[in-house]
């Protein structure tokens, strides 16, 4: 299925990892077993059918990509499983790649989340998802958010190569609540569902402001520009759609406060 790669010379942590997928592919997938708990799974799903409910833009069917960064939709509802997931790939970089440390910036501080996705595959959604890299960013993370036993297929596959090696695909175990943390330009894909429903929450973190649109962001000052604009009461870019009102509810009115 692969072609045999060229030898390359031993990668030192940090260099060029985000740039070149066949570097990338010689990196681990790093699992962390039951990372989120029943109830954190139970509020992103809670978040998922919120956001479906009040109308997420580009958002129509199951076979969708449903983007949960929408006007800073995730982070509102669930800030501390953001927080928990933003701390996962600190840590997990810093033990394993350095990537941070090579462009000099942390989470939060010039790396931030380039986009929040949720995933549905299985009848009447997406089937399968082709071999590709996450060009443009730095650290994907997948989360598992359905039970093994409620779907077949859907296996969870990377690239691996070792010391120019032929390449050969690696299946990756990946139960409900585990975390699979890896360098975004490794190759990847996710062999059809054959029955049942998989949902995962997919999120990509890149050198950038965080984007708060409804897409995959190919511009790193996309939360910048969309920030400029409304401080000066418009924008180049289309407002997203649905409303902060839309998403969230009516605010509640400011209490009252004594003298």
């Amino acid at each position: 299925m692969w072609s045999v790669l060229t030898p390359l010379p031993p990668v030192p942590p940090g260099y060029g990892l985000e740039l070149d997928p066949f570097q990338a592919d010689r990196t681990q997938v790093v699992k962390r077993r039951k990372f989120l708990s029943s109830a954190e799974i139970g509020e992103v799903s809670a978040a998922v059918s919120l956001l479906k409910e009040r109308g997420a833009s580009n958002y129509a069917a199951k076979d969708d990509t449903l983007y949960m960064q929408q006007l800073g939709f995730f982070q509102e509802v669930a800030p501390d499983i953001h927080r928990k997931i933003s701390e996962l790939v600190t840590h997990t970089d810093k033990a394993h790649w350095g990537l941070l440390a090579s462009c000099d910036e942390e989470v939060g501080e010039g790396v931030n989340p380039r986009c929040i996705e949720f995933h549905e595959y299985g009848k009447h959604a997406r089937n399968v998802c082709g071999s590709h890299t996450d060009t443009g960013s730095l650290i994907t993370v997948d989360i598992m958010l359905s039970p093994t036993s409620e779907f077949e297929g859907g296996g969870f596959l990377t690239v691996a190569t070792e010391d120019g090696s032929k390449e050969r695909l690696q299946r990756h175990a990946f139960e409900q609540g585990d975390a699979l943390v890896f360098v975004s330009h490794k190759r990847h894909m996710v062999e059809p569902v054959t029955s049942g429903a998989r949902c995962v929450l997919v999120l990509e973190f890149w050198e950038g402001v965080a984007c708060e649109g409804a897409h995959r962001c190919m511009d790193p000052e996309c939360g910048t520009k969309r920030l400029e604009g409304a401080a000066a009461g418009g924008s180049s870019i289309p407002p997203p759609s649905p409303s902060e009102e839309e998403l969230f509810g009516p605010k509640s009115p400011e209490p009252d406060m004594e003298a």
